[in-house]
């Protein structure tokens, strides 16, 4: 199954595997072209799922910044 949206929670919950649940993540990303990125750490899972993502993309040129580093007009 591929999954096409991104819920950590949702991931865990059906049981998906961290590469699974990291698809979906890349997907909303790159179907939104980036975003705000909400990660609950309940699980040992989402701390892999986090570093896959931030590797993920990193490598197709995304930047990560603080929400305190957001200019909002």
């Amino acid at each position: 199954d591929v999954v096409y949206k991104a819920a950590d929670w949702a991931c865990w919950a059906q049981k998906w595997s961290v590469q699974d649940c990291l698809q979906g993540y890349i997907n909303e990303t790159l179907k939104y072209d980036g975003g705000v990125i909400l990660m609950h750490d309940l699980r040992s899972s989402t701390a892999e799922l986090l570093e896959g993502y931030l590797e993920a993309m990193t490598a197709k040129g995304f930047e990560f910044v603080t929400l305190d580093e957001i200019e909002f007009n």
